[in-house]
């Protein structure tokens, strides 16, 4: 078993302690939540899946709900890590899209568990507890993408489109390939959403998004064809 505290160990008072235990419980509640309701998910499942005593759970996290929360902050926090690396303006207009979108569905395909987990129990849900986290969920780094593409209008190298429409598209479009990821594993085999490709889908979605986007180069010889 894993860091199993002592029997004159205080869970509820200052700060609660870190430790191998703690991260492969909030890992292992992850991993089920990717596959399956809340409501399905029970401390004994996790403890077990993480090779901890049951008893950790309530040490750590005082009870279940505290270990779900603490999952769902865990994936929240990562997926931002993972946002505003690539929202960063560096580069050409171009280049900080095909960042934007090809980066963000490589980094999914190494925390598969991300897109289901937060979809299935935070998105979907309803209340101020879902509300709160949907706020924290990315707001600025979404509001990144459409400053990108709105300055990429401005400038002339991107075409007169709907910011807030592509917005929704980036957004959705990491998302949308591992939520399928079952389905597709079902009809065409495991080696269907390899990493190989995953790869292979974000080059493709990031050419079509920039396909769409750039603006048509001007005539170079500036005379319309007769």
């Amino acid at each position: 078993m894993l860091n199993e505290p002592g029997p004159s160990s205080s869970p509820r008072r200052g700060r609660r302690p870190e430790g191998d235990a703690r991260r492969a419980l909030i890992e292992a509640a992850q991993a089920i939540l990717a596959a399956r309701p809340a409501g399905k998910l029970t401390v004994r499942e996790v403890a077990s899946r993480a090779g901890c005593d049951v008893a950790l759970v309530n040490y750590y996290f005082g009870s279940k709900e505290g270990l779900l929360a603490a999952a769902l902050e865990d994936a929240l926090r990562e997926l931002r890590e993972v946002l505003e690396t690539y929202t960063r303006r560096e580069g050409t207009f171009e280049e900080q899209v095909r960042r934007m979108v090809r980066e963000p569905i490589l980094a999914m395909g190494e925390r598969r568990h991300l897109p289901r987990m937060i979809i299935g129990q935070i998105l979907l849900e309803r209340g101020p507890q879902a509300d709160k986290w949907i706020a924290a969920l990315g707001i600025s780094q979404l509001q990144a993408v459409g400053e990108i593409v709105e300055d990429g209008i401005r400038s002339g190298e991107f075409r007169q489109v709907d910011a807030r429409a592509l917005v929704y598209s980036f957004s959705a479009i990491p998302a949308f390939f591992f939520l399928m990821a079952p389905v597709i594993e079902r009809i065409l085999g495991e080696e269907a959403v390899s990493q190989e490709a995953v790869e292979s889908f974000a080059d493709a979605v990031t050419d079509l998004v920039l396909h769409g986007l750039l603006a048509p180069a001007p005539d170079a010889g500036g005379s319309s064809p007769e």
